[in-house]
């Protein structure tokens, strides 16, 4: 994996995505509701060419602030750059349709993200129309067999005029692939991409996504709750619990040396093949609430917590990493 320092290419500022959580009639009615707090004053760089990986646990706040990157969703506070424009709150169309050229995502679960009353070919060919990027049928058909290729659906004639009930898993996650790749976008978003495959197909799968970033510079957000698979792929990671990112920094320096409670907690969770080896565990706690956004966030469930994890927990820098937690404030 390169270590070669690039400029960023996505910068966020202070995002912060609250959803409202009705508690009562009154909330229903136009009182004051409580919230979510699904992304919390997230701040990061992700730098041209390289693949950030996102971990942390279900209900964590990965996929929302996946979403918000590709506006899906509307920040509540804070903003999003993109190759050095602010496009928090895009409002020209011809500006949006920039954005949507240069950033695509790629979903969880392909069979959902498919239309299965469209053939691969049209499920392709589609964007390109959209963005009017085509002239005549046989350049699209061009562009189709080359992304297929691309992608290692070969030959392109044995799939292009098949549905997606009639492809494996695999063979469906590719097709995703290469309709995030037709538009030649310089940002993906893959949002657990592997998730929904057989362990006999994830290892193809994360292959080709180095394979694509090597060839096409595309720079990836590897959205993922499995730190040995992030591992595998990406130069960073950035770890993320209850909203907000607690550990941030080189991927082999968080592997092997974590500084958040919660990151060893992930870390040692991932099993080992060697049976002489012995795991060490990490004794976290059930958690107690999910609208602990005071403090620390994982201070109900950490082994560590002192009186002071209650108070504010500002991110500090150590060394080329940035971590959330009291014992190095």
């Amino acid at each position: 994996m390169s270590k070669t320092i690039r400029k960023p290419l996505v910068t966020l500022d202070k995002l912060s995505k609250y959803f409202p959580l009705r508690t009562s009639v009154l909330s229903i009615f136009g009182g004051r509701g409580k919230f979510i707090r699904a992304v919390d004053n997230v701040t990061m760089d992700i730098l041209e060419g390289e693949i950030l990986a996102l971990v942390g646990e279900s209900g964590s706040g990965k996929t929302t602030l996946g979403k918000l990157l590709v506006k899906l969703h509307e920040p509540t506070s804070g903003k999003i750059f993109f190759d050095g424009k602010d496009v928090t709150h895009i409002k020209d169309k011809e500006e949006l349709r920039w954005f949507r050229r240069n950033v695509q995502m790629v979903f969880q679960d392909p069979f959902e993200s498919l239309n299965p009353r469209m053939t691969v070919y049209d499920l392709i060919a589609e964007p390109l129309k959209i963005h009017k990027l085509i002239k005549t049928e046989d350049e699209a058909s061009d562009m189709v067999n080359e992304v297929l290729e691309a992608v290692g659906l070969t030959p392109p004639k044995e799939f292009i005029m098949r549905y997606p009930h009639q492809l494996s898993g695999g063979q469906r996650q590719r097709v995703a692939i290469a309709r995030a790749l037709i538009l030649n976008p310089k940002f993906i978003v893959a949002d657990e991409p592997i998730s929904m495959l057989d362990a006999s197909i994830r290892a193809g799968i994360l292959n080709l996504i180095l394979d694509l970033r090597e060839q096409r510079n595309i720079t990836i957000m590897y959205i993922t709750h499995d730190i040995a698979t992030a591992r595998h792929v990406s130069d960073r990671i950035a770890v993320m619990y209850r909203g907000q990112i607690v550990e941030f920094g080189d991927t082999d320096e968080v592997i092997s040396d974590p500084l958040h409670p919660y990151t060893e907690a992930l870390i040692a969770a991932v099993p080992n093949p060697d049976p002489d080896v012995k795991r060490s565990e990490i004794p976290i706690k059930e958690p107690q609430t999910q609208l602990l956004y005071e403090g620390c966030r994982f201070r109900d469930r950490c082994p560590k917590a002192t009186e002071k994890c209650s108070g504010e927990i500002p991110e500090v820098n150590v060394g080329n990493r940035r971590v959330r937690c009291i014992l190095y404030s």
